[in-house]
Formats: structure tokens, C-alpha cells, sequence
């Protein structure tokens, strides 16, 4: 080990042997895909791509809205909801219920009533 650390440095463009080309450089894995494989994936999205483009404009603004509300965490989802919902109660006069709508605000009023 101490021999490696105190060794001096070597090009990885030294050649592994005289009668080869190959170099130390050329053994080193590259987990990069090649070219090729770039240029396929980057079609097939474009193509995915397009086919969702046009199977979203074949829905209506509603139904696009929804599924496009779906791509979101779920707890997005859940919390744009509820917001939704406080905002509408509280156009409507009525006490923030949590999640369960007005529920809670109504049997709270009973109890106390």
C-alpha cells in the first residue's frame, strides 16, 4: 500500500503493452449509454411525447385538468383539495371543518346548542 501511495502518478494513455493499442484508459467502465441508445430513447420520448399530447386533446378541460392534478404527489393532491374546499365553505359562511367537509363545525354546534 505504501508503495502505491508514494509511487508517482501514470497517464491512463499509457498502453497496457507494447504490441497492443489497447490503453488503462480503455478498461475504465463507462455507465453512460452510447450514442445510439441516446438517440433511440430521445425518439421514443419525443413520440411518447406526442401521442400524450394528442390523447389529452381528445379530453375536455375538465378531464385534462384532472389528469393533469394526478401527475402531483398525492398529498399535493389532498392539500390543493382541502384549500379548495376551505375556501368554498368560507364563501359560504361556513365554519373550516378539516377534511371531513363541515361535519365537524355542525356536530360541535349541536353538542353546544
Amino acid at each position: 500500500m505504501e508503495q502505491r501511495l508514494f509511487a508517482g502518478d501514470t497517464s491512463l494513455n499509457v498502453g497496457l503493452a507494447e504490441v497492443s493499442d489497447t490503453e488503462w484508459q480503455d478498461l475504465i467502465a463507462d455507465d453512460a449509454p452510447i450514442p445510439e441508445e441516446q438517440a433511440a430513447e430521445a425518439s421514443y420520448m419525443r413520440r411518447r411525447r406526442g401521442l400524450l399530447k394528442r390523447a389529452l386533446s381528445q379530453l375536455t378541460t375538465c378531464e385534462r385538468v384532472i389528469v393533469r392534478a394526478r401527475r402531483l404527489d398525492k398529498d399535493r393532491v389532498r392539500q390543493i383539495e382541502n384549500e379548495a374546499l376551505n375556501k368554498r365553505r368560507a364563501a359560504l359562511g361556513r365554519p373550516s371543518g378539516g377534511p371531513l367537509g363541515g361535519q365537524r363545525g355542525r356536530r360541535a354546534a349541536l353538542a353546544a346548542g
